[in-house]
């Protein structure tokens, strides 16, 4: 805090012979005082004798009354003119204080409405436009950061349920391709189990399909050895049917073919005749 400091010196001296000399001449009570008993002495009102005496005496008195008294005043004056220099000295500082505290309070001023405008803007990034009604916030508007995130966040659940039906739908694929796996294999190739699965293979395995229960690949095994029988069915027929043509021919030209060189035909073909009667139906 400034202090204010001021001369305490006093100019008693140049007031006191101020006010002296205004007390001494002119229209002063000094010089009236002066003249009156001058024309005291002039009509006679004072004897002659004591003329001297008299005059003497009133000068004595109005001399020290004009010293004191204004040597008092000159004093009062002069502290009077300190203390006025030293209250206007206040005044200016107290103007000066007050000038202080008027630019402090709009700068404050202006530091609140700045943080007001800054807490709005950021309310209305935040939050968007709001609706108050009697002092409370009953709606706020589509937009700003919050809404946004809101707005993600039932993307993102949105998002996550759908990859989560995505899921579900995958992992019910999975288990349908598990069971026509299953299905599948059961069908093909019965049921196994106790084997032990490796980069080398499959080892340990134990066949636990049902008695009297047919697989495809059994089936198929069957049908197989079949197809190869009839392949040798199927030859055994041209052979039979081939010499049955030859012995009709023999036959119709009337050659022997029951004895000598030529009945080896007909036991060739009693021989093809009597495999295809041994011939059973398949059967699964």
């Amino acid at each position: 805090m400034a202090t204010i400091t001021t001369s305490t010196e006093l100019d008693v001296i140049g007031k006191y012979r101020e006010l002296v000399k205004v007390s001494m001449e002119g229209d002063s009570s000094y010089i009236r005082a002066k003249e009156t008993l001058e024309e005291m002495y002039d009509d006679n009102d004072v004897p002659q004798e004591g003329k001297g005496e008299v005059l003497a005496g009133l000068i004595s008195s109005l001399h020290t009354s004009v010293m004191t008294t204004s040597m008092n005043t000159a004093l009062a004056w002069s502290a009077k003119e300190k203390d006025l220099a030293l209250q206007k000295l206040e005044l200016e500082k107290q103007l000066d204080i007050l000038q202080n505290q008027i630019e402090q309070t709009k700068a404050e001023a202006d530091r609140t409405t700045n943080a007001d405008l800054i807490q709005q803007a950021e309310s209305l990034r935040q939050h968007g436009r709001m609706t108050v009604v009697k002092g409370k916030v009953v709606g706020l508007s589509d937009e700003g950061l919050q809404y946004q995130n809101i707005q993600l966040t039932k993307e993102k659940v949105e998002s996550e349920n759908k990859a989560q039906e995505l899921s579900d739908a995958k992992l019910k694929e999975t288990h349908a391709g598990v069971n026509k796996l299953v299905a599948d294999t059961y069908v093909n190739y019965g049921m196994y189990n106790g084997y032990t699965i490796t980069d080398k293979g499959i080892t340990g395995i134990t066949d636990i399909t049902p008695v009297g229960y047919t697989t495809l690949s059994d089936a198929q095994l069957s049908i197989a050895k079949e197809q190869a029988k009839g392949y040798a069915y199927n030859a055994w027929s041209n052979v039979a049917s081939g010499l049955g043509s030859t012995i009709g021919v023999a036959l119709t030209s009337e050659t022997d073919i029951f004895t000598g060189d030529n009945a080896g035909i007909l036991t060739e073909w009693k021989d093809t005749i009597g495999k295809m009667n041994k011939i059973q139906p398949p059967s699964f």
